[in-house]
């Protein structure tokens, strides 16, 4: 009778083992599809980061293209307040000399 118990009990415990060996492969099946999950929603992640940067990127040459003109354009109004102020100095210094 007690060999019965035993011989019961070890064919419990395989069936036990079998049974957790069949969750951890279907764990480990689970974990590595989960992996691939993270990989690509990391890339995705990076690719829309990059995108974001780009654009941003884009901006800011954008604005800074427009400051450099709005620059120019200042510069070429003291250009011309420049020419004029020295028509100006001319105009008094022929005008004193002729005194």
């Amino acid at each position: 009778m007690l060999r019965h118990l035993f011989k019961w009990a070890d064919e419990c415990l395989v069936e036990e083992v079998e049974d957790i060996k069949s969750l951890i492969s279907g764990m480990n099946k689970d974990i590595s599809e989960f992996r691939l999950n993270v990989d690509r929603l990391e890339k995705e992640i990076e690719r829309h980061l990059f995108k974001w940067a780009d654009e941003c990127l884009v901006e800011e040459v954008e604005d800074i293209k427009s400051l450099i003109s709005g620059m120019n354009k200042d510069i070429s109004e003291f250009r011309l307040n420049v020419d004029r102020l020295e028509k100006e100095i001319e105009v008094m210094k022929t005008a004193s000399e002729g005194k």
